[in-house]
């Protein structure tokens, strides 16, 4: 980059101050992104904030907030595990109880297997739960059934209203206490090439 920025993306007022204070003196914004999803809702702030192209914030929150994200799901009638959501140790041990069986415990808003841990028994909770909130910038966790079978996901780039698959990855969940994934993972610089063609 031509010009660095000393900010905290996880503030994402901070950040819309400095590309303000970047636009004034320096250059106008012609565009925002972040590698990885983390923080997409700061992403979505500074493009609604500059009027670029972007998602809202709003369907930032919704991709990257578990606890949001479930609870659209749901509304939505998708099929996802069971789940609740707590703040407190009290609260965890009440979700883990309703929920009964073998469960995961995660930060509604980190990723990358961040402070996530499979609970067997009600005796793992404590740790698995002081671990979760650590993890969690808003001091909240997610607590859903454990499901058994691969992972599949795809990441795509959305180029003029199409959707071109760019990556896909398949991950194995192994039950350990941290979860452990082995990835196979399948580029397709092909796409980019093409979509940059198309300009």
């Amino acid at each position: 980059a031509d010009y660095f920025i000393n900010a905290d993306i996880s503030r994402w007022q901070k950040v819309v101050e400095s590309a303000e204070i970047f636009c004034k003196n320096v250059s106008p914004i012609g565009g925002v992104v972040t590698v990885g999803t983390d923080f997409s809702y700061t992403v979505a702030k500074v493009a609604e904030r500059f009027n670029l192209i972007g998602v809202s914030p709003e369907t930032a929150l919704s991709a990257t907030r578990k606890d949001v994200m479930r609870e659209k799901l749901k509304a939505s009638n998708v099929p996802c595990p069971d789940f609740g959501i707590a703040e407190t140790p009290g609260r965890a041990k009440e979700v883990f109880k309703n929920l009964g069986g073998i469960c995961v415990i995660k930060p509604v808003d980190n990723m990358g297997a961040r402070g996530v841990r499979l609970i067997e028994d009600s005796r793992q909770l404590e740790d698995a739960f002081t671990i979760a909130m650590k993890h969690s910038r808003i001091r909240r966790v997610i607590i859903e059934q454990y499901m058994e079978g691969p992972e599949l996901s795809v990441d795509t780039i959305v180029y003029n209203l199409n959707h071109l698959p760019s990556c896909s990855a398949s991950q194995i969940q192994q039950k350990f206490h941290l979860l452990g994934k082995m990835q196979e993972k399948i580029s397709r610089p092909e796409i980019i090439s093409s979509a940059q063609a198309e300009e």
